[in-house]
């Protein structure tokens, strides 16, 4: 899978494959977090940034600070949201007593 630009039509397909879960999500991830650690600047002034220079909207007005933004949520899909889909409820991993 090749991606030109990372954006929200990435971005937000990552949270809803993350609650849809099995196969399907270890697959998207595994792709999407190949793909953005691989893709990373690893040198210079750049370094720990994305940038992909894509002719997208978002890519040109947002440029690589927004890039980066996107990169690193879509990383961090894991810590940002509540398992608000698992059979069982929040209650039963976080009481409320």
């Amino acid at each position: 899978m090749a991606y030109a630009s990372l954006n929200t039509m990435e971005t937000n397909p990552c949270e809803y494959m993350l609650h849809y879960g099995g196969q399907e999500w270890k697959e998207w991830n595994g792709v999407m977090r190949d793909f953005l650690v691989d893709s990373q600047e690893t040198k210079g002034t750049k370094k720990g940034s994305w940038h992909w220079s894509s002719r997208t909207h978002a890519s040109k007005v947002g440029g690589r600070l927004y890039e980066t933004a996107l990169a690193a949520m879509t990383l961090e899909v894991y810590y940002r949201f509540l398992p608000l889909y698992k059979d069982s409820a929040a209650e039963d991993e976080f009481p409320l007593d």
